[in-house]
Formats: C-alpha cells, sequence, structure tokens
C-alpha cells in the first residue's frame, strides 16, 4: 500500500528528533511491505538529505489562532462541497488530488498537538479530515498530547483522534488525555517514541558525556541557564573522567544558530576535552546519543535515546511541556520521578547555580548506573515488543480499514501501564520534593510535603480564563501548593467542568468554594484564605498568568529575608482580547519599568503592583488584619498601604507575572478597573478621605488644610504659565511656518511644517511633563 506520512520534516530548522521519528516510522512501514509517500514542508533539506524523493507538500497553517481558525473553517467548507470558500489557487485542491493517489494516512509522532503548536494540530486535523473524505484510513502513532490546550483545541483534539481508526501514544498523561477526550474509543494504546527504531542494537559505549542544551532557555535566562550546564557538567565530568561532546538538536542547515549558537556560548565556559559537533543528519546524531555513556540534556529525544541505550541521563528539562514529555518516555522505560526542573539547579536570590543540590543529582546519576542500566535494559526490551507489536497492529488496520467496525483490536499490553520504580531516593528525593507534584498513583503513595503556599483563584462565569489559569498553576516549576478557588456567585457546573478536567494534575491540591452571593472581591479572598493552612498567600484571579518561576522565585526571596513579610516581583502588562477560539494577545510592556523597589512614598501616590504579582505571608494578616471587605475595589491597594506601612517588601526584578487586560471586554469578561472605572476612582477617593480622617482627629485640620491650599495655588500658577507658554509657543510656530511659505516650494513647506510641528510638541512634552512635576511636588 502506499501511506502518506506525515511528520514534521523539511523544515527551515532542521530538528535530529523530528527527522528521526520520521525516518523510523518509514522503515517500520517499508518492512512490512508498504511504500511510504513523505508530506514534507518542502522549507529546507537537512544536512546530507537528497531533495529528490516521492512526497507531497504538507497542508502547512499560519501559526496566529485567527488565522488558523479561519483556515480550517474555509477546508471544512470546501470538504463539505463548496469550493468557492478558498481560493482556486489555494494549496488546499493540489493536496486534495495528491492525497488520491495513497492508499492510507499515517500521522507520526511527535509533540506537536497542543496550543503551543495550535498551527500543527489544526494541520492535522485538517489532513486527517482530507484523508477521511476520500475514504482512507488514519493512523495516529507516538504523539505527545497536551498538557498545555485552550478549550477550543481540546475539541479539535478530540476530533482528531475520533477520525482516527487506532491512535498510541508515548506517555501515560497523553493515553488518559486520550481516554477523556474520546471514551468510547475502541483502540487507544501507549507505546514507547518511534525513534527507538533506530537504536534496535546498543552501540558500543563511549566515556563520552553527549550534551544537547535546547537554544531557547525560557523561562530561565541565558546566563543561569549556562551557569547551571558548566556547573552540571564539571561535576559530571570530576565524577567520570569522560570527554563532552555537544550535539546539537536543532538549528538551520545552512547558517547555523540554534542549538549550535549557544553551544558555542557553552564550549568557552568549559575546561578540558570538549568536541563542538557540527548539525548532524537525524541517523547519526542518533548514533552519537546512543554510544555516549552519559547524557546531559534539555531536550526530549537525547533523553530518550540515552535513556534507551542503558546511558546514565541527567535529564533537565526546562517547562512543564518538557517534563510531562520526558518523564513519561523514562516511565515507558521503567524509570519514574526520574527528570529535574532546569530551573531548581539555580538559586534566584544569590543569583548562582545550586552546586551542593547539582554535586548530589550527580552523585546520584554515577552511584546508580549500573542498577540503572539493568532497569532500563529490562525497559527497552519491554518497549521493542510494544513497539512491534504495535506496527503489526497498524499493518493490519491499513490493508483492512475499509471494513474499520471489523478492525482488529489493540493487543492488550498496548493498554496497559509499564512497571516503574522511582529513580531517585534518599535525601535527594526530599531536597527535590518541592518541584513534584504528589503521586497519587503510587503503589505506596507517601504523604506530600505540607504545602509552602495557599494560591487563593477567584473567579466568576470566565470558563477560559479560568482553564488558563489552572494550567499555568500546574505549570509553576515549584509543586508544594495548595489552590482555593473562590466561584463568586458563578455558574456552579461551569467551574466544575474546568476543575474536573485537571483533576489528575491537580492531584488533590485544589478545593471549589462556591459563593451563591457576591459582596466583592475583598471577601472573596478572605473566604479563600480562610479555607487554605500554607503559611505563604498569593492572589492569583482568573484572567492573569505567571511565569512558571514565579513561585520559585519569589519563595526563595522571602525564605532568604526573614525581615519582608511580602515580596513584589516586575510585572509585564499584557494586552489581549478574547475570541470565540481563544484569547488573543496583541502586545504589551512593563509596567512601571522604573521601578526597582516597592516604596511607602510611592505607593502612597498610586497602586505601583498588582496581586498577581505578591507573595506575602499569612502572619501579615495576622498583623494588619485581613482584605478590608467594605471596598468592593481596590481592596488590594488597601491592604498593601496597611502592609508597606508595617515593613518593607522584597522586590524580585524580573518580570515574572502577568497581569492581563482586555480593552474592550463587556461583561464578565472585562477587567475590573475598565468595567467599573467609576467605582474604582470613587473607592481610591473615599480610601484617601478615610486615611485623611484617622489623620485629622489625632492632628487636627491645619496642616492638610494649609497644604491643600498651597497646592491649589501651585496648580493655579502652573496653569498660568502653561497657557501663557502655549501662546508663546502658537506664535513662534506661526512666524516659523511663514518663514518657510517664503522660502521654500510646496514639498519643502511640507516638510518644514512637519519639523516645527514635530519640535513644537517636543517642547509642549517637556513643559507638561514639569507642570506635572510640580503637581506631584
Amino acid at each position: 500500500m502506499r501511506v502518506a506520512l506525515l511528520c514534521d520534516v523539511d523544515q527551515r530548522v532542521y530538528h535530529v528528533g523530528d527527522e528521526a521519528i520520521f525516518t523510523a516510522e518509514e522503515q517500520l512501514l517499508r518492512a512490512r511491505g508498504h511504500t511510504v509517500v513523505r508530506l514534507s514542508r518542502q522549507e529546507k533539506t537537512g544536512p546530507g538529505q537528497s531533495p529528490e524523493r516521492p512526497e507531497i507538500p504538507a497542508l502547512v497553517f499560519p501559526w496566529p489562532l485567527e488565522d488558523r481558525t479561519r483556515y480550517l473553517a474555509e477546508i471544512r467548507a470546501v470538504l463539505d462541497g463548496r469550493p468557492e470558500a478558498l481560493d482556486g489557487g489555494d494549496k488546499l485542491f493540489g493536496f486534495i488530488e495528491a492525497m488520491r493517489d495513497v492508499d492510507a494516512l499515517v500521522i507520526g509522532g511527535g509533540g506537536g498537538l497542543n496550543s503551543r503548536y495550535g498551527w500543527l494540530l489544526s494541520e492535522r486535523l485538517a489532513t486527517a479530515l482530507v484523508a477521511r473524505s476520500l475514504g482512507l484510513p488514519v493512523i495516529l502513532s507516538g504523539q505527545t498530547l497536551g498538557p498545555e490546550l485552550m478549550p477550543s483545541d481540546r475539541a479539535l483534539l478530540g476530533e482528531l483522534l475520533e477520525l482516527c481508526t487506532s491512535v498510541a501514544v508515548r506517555d501515560m498523561a497523553s493515553l488518559r488525555l486520550a481516554r477523556s477526550l474520546v471514551p468510547e474509543h475502541p483502540r487507544l494504546g501507549l507505546i514507547p517514541d518511534d525513534a527507538l527504531a533506530l537504536v534496535a542494537d546498543i552501540p558500543q559505549q563511549r566515556n563520552v558525556i553527549s550534551v544537547t542544551l535546547g537554544a531557547d532557555p525560557d523561562p530561565l535566562e541565558r546566563e543561569p541557564y549556562l551557569q547551571i550546564a558548566a556547573t552540571a557538567l564539571a561535576s559530571l565530568v570530576s565524577r567520570t573522567g569522560a570527554s563532552i561532546e555537544l550535539l546539537a538538536h536543532m538549528a538551520d542547515p545552512d547558517d547555523g544558530g540554534g542549538d549550535l549558537a549557544l553551544h558555542e556560548e557553552l564550549a568557552e565556559r568549559l575546561d578540558g576535552e570538549v568536541e563542538l559537533l557540527p548539525l548532524l543528519r537525524d541517523v547519526d546524531a542518533v548514533q552519537k546519543v546512543a554510544s555516549a555513556r552519559w547524557v546531559l540534556t534539555t531536550r526530549f529525544h537525547p533523553a530518550v535515546l540515552g535513556a534507551a541505550t542503558e546511558s546514565g541521563v541527567l535529564a533537565l528539562p526546562l517547562n512543564h511541556y518538557g517534563r510531562i514529555r520526558t518523564e513519561g518516555a523514562f516511565e515507558t522505560l521503567g524509570l519514574r520521578d526520574a527528570t529535574v526542573p532546569c530551573s531548581a539547579l539555580w538559586d534566584p536570590v544569590l543569583q548562582t547555580p545550586c552546586r551542593a543540590l547539582i554535586d548530589e543529582l550527580v552523585d546520584a546519576v554515577v552511584a546508580d548506573s549500573e542498577g540503572e542500566a539493568q532497569t532500563l535494559r529490562e525497559g527497552r526490551q519491554a518497549a521493542l515488543e510494544r513497539q512491534r507489536s504495535w506496527w503489526h497492529h497498524v499493518d493490519q488496520v491499513l490493508r483492512r480499514d475499509h471494513d474499520r467496525k471489523n478492525c482488529p483490536g489493540l493487543p492488550e499490553m498496548l493498554t496497559e501501564q509499564p512497571a516503574a520504580r522511582p529513580r531517585f531516593t534518599g535525601e535527594l528525593t526530599q531536597l527535590l520534593a518541592p518541584y513534584r507534584a504528589p503521586d497519587t498513583e503510587a503503589v505506596e503513595p507517601s504523604a506530600p510535603p505540607a504545602p509552602a503556599v495557599a494560591i487563593i483563584m477567584r473567579t466568576r462565569n470566565r470558563p477560559t480564563m479560568l482553564d488558563r489559569a489552572l494550567q499555568d498553576v500546574i505549570s509553576q516549576s515549584r509543586q508544594d501548593w495548595e489552590l482555593v478557588i473562590v466561584n463568586d456567585c458563578g455558574d456552579r457546573a461551569i467551574v466544575e467542568e474546568v476543575v474536573d478536567r485537571y483533576a489528575e494534575l491537580l492531584a488533590g491540591r485544589a478545593r471549589v468554594l462556591h459563593r451563591t452571593h457576591s459582596t466583592g472581591m475583598e471577601q472573596a479572598s478572605n473566604v479563600g484564605i480562610a479555607a487554605s493552612s500554607a503559611p505563604l498567600l498569593v492572589i492569583h484571579d482568573d484572567d492573569d498568568t505567571w511565569s512558571p518561576l514565579f513561585l520559585q522565585d519569589t519563595i526563595a526571596e522571602l525564605e532568604a529575608r526573614p525581615e519582608v513579610d511580602a515580596a513584589a516581583v516586575q510585572i509585564q502588562l499584557v494586552y489581549e482580547r478574547e475570541i470565540s477560539a481563544g484569547i488573543v494577545e496583541e502586545g504589551g510592556h512593563i509596567h512601571w519599568g522604573q521601578l526597582d523597589e516597592v516604596r511607602l512614598l510611592e505607593m502612597m501616590q498610586l497602586n505601583r503592583t498588582v496581586p498577581i504579582g505578591v507573595l506575602y505571608r499569612r502572619s501579615l494578616h495576622e498583623a494588619v488584619g485581613p482584605y478590608d471587605e467594605s471596598f468592593r475595589v481596590v481592596g488590594d491597594y488597601e491592604f498593601y498601604l496597611r502592609a508597606i506601612a508595617l515593613r518593607p517588601f522584597a522586590f524580585v526584578d524580573r518580570p515574572l507575572a502577568q497581569w492581563r487586560h482586555r480593552l474592550v471586554a463587556h461583561g464578565d469578561s472585562a477587567n475590573s478597573m475598565y468595567a467599573q472605572d467609576a467605582l474604582h476612582i470613587s473607592a481610591d477617593r473615599r480610601l484617601r478621605d478615610r486615611a485623611l480622617r484617622e489623620w485629622t482627629d489625632q492632628h487636627g485640620i491645619g496642616l492638610p488644610l494649609f497644604i491643600a491650599h498651597t497646592a491649589d495655588r501651585q496648580s493655579e500658577q502652573l496653569q498660568e504659565m502653561l497657557a501663557d507658554l502655549t501662546v508663546r509657543l502658537e506664535r513662534i510656530e506661526k512666524h516659523q511656518l511663514q518663514q518657510h511659505q517664503a522660502q521654500h516650494s510646496a514639498p519643502s513647506l511640507r516638510r518644514g511644517a512637519r519639523e516645527v510641528l514635530a519640535a513644537g510638541a517636543h517642547h509642549g512634552a517637556r513643559v507638561a511633563r514639569r507642570v506635572l512635576r510640580r503637581l506631584r511636588g
């Protein structure tokens, strides 16, 4: 049979892992007598590859959410018999014709079925829709599903799974997600990553550390990222005597960059024997990793291939997405809790690598390397048997899908969870505990550590935002939290549906309080705080978000500074709007970008921070009281004034929180500061009036009366000065324009007028700023 195989190949940036998946799946299909037709992006060919091969241009989608949503709708319309929905020259029509010449579609492995890479999810769904419209069987093999999914993309993913006759994913988290999305699907299974087929035979190992660092260090900054890697490598070299080999997995085949550029920077920081390898084609890169005795990586495939060939692997995923995938790969091979978040190896207060923890980690990997190799050897054999069983099933389905109802069922072994033992034990387990979610499925689950922080999440009838907010909390590098969701008089069913969606990942750490009468945000906060127990607190409204490092960095700040009760971070203001498909970002900037400290003086003028950016001690409420429930709005500002008057705030000068604004939203989706603008102004005045009265009750009205009169008089004088300067400026502009009219042609006149007006505007702005400074005192 002629099988169209869709993977992320022939991209502008060569990706060893994606190419290796295609190569392996192509071999597995050919070994069973099928002809493979490559679905190609046709942007570039990788190192040593020939562009002359049978292929069909892939149905590449635009990246922006609105554009990919529209294009998918247009494709649906065409497939429903309305070809006029797209321009006649659109690539879809040629794609449909090309697909008529194949007998089946296999959607290959990877990690693109999520909202992070939403255009890939849309592309795969559209490709499957075309295939099904032509009566072709569709198979999905070796994918990670999610974990980041907007509600609209969850629906698309569920639709894609329904279109597939058989589905195999590469981690248990993905299998559980698939079962929740399509609970009636008869053929959902678990397999290892398909690239394992390329290391069916383990090559002779070299005493080498194969190093692959992803080029993008997010959420870390570049300098900490490089320092962590250099420190870990120095520790590993000192214990093993191995040489270092820097092996890029993503870069432009012609222009470099990507991993190559980062590896060049890293090489300059390393001592001893270091080899900086060029970008290799997939099969050569796979053999390099497979033959290395040790592997250090932040990427997925080097960790998987290293573990599968019994190497000692130090896997340091950068984010929740990376960790879900890599942990799943280790579990398939017999080890669980096998990775460590890269950020856990960085001290955000001292701004240095955590050398003691790094040494503990390296010691554990080296000391148990033989015992671990035995576990991985057994796990590898079981994983390869799963792979053989799956591809035998695929072969049967491809030959019989015309009778879909009578297709063979999945072998039982593909539906079972592999046995896995914990990788680390003893003191190291305790050191890593804050970075691990409770294991609710362990045979002998241990009691989770007491939560370090309580997150109070206020919500009301905003399911899309609540969904995003829950994913935001789950994605934190620190996992020792409890979450109290306060449904402030919103629809109970909406909230419970969203929370139930993440029950597994929340792992018993969340509870929901439903309020039937809303009296304001501050009462909602107090109710949530009373229902929690952790010593640290933070208010996380459902429409705001964090950097994955927010909890880690702010908790560390308060642990290091017992003299302060609160830690505020730099705030990134993000503008966004909600559409039917999800939320679209439209830009942003640092809020109060010149702020280097949260000071009482400036806080008295105007609130300089917001709840999403402040973590504080519960004891602060014992000292200054709860949130004032008489304020329906600005209650956070009122509380901060009381708190900072008592003790200063620490300030973390990194943009770790996103305060999200929707300027044109209405109803429940609106920001309160816009929807309730008049109420905010009134509450702010009432707050200041109350504070003034408290002062005058003790000291009389004399000084405030004098200050008010003086400020009023100064304001009048400044307004008079501004009016006089405005008249003078207008005269100057008029005179200069008359001169230009007399001396220049019309084009020159227009150019001169612009210059004069620009100069005038600049001068006016200077005057205005001077006036404002005077008014502020």
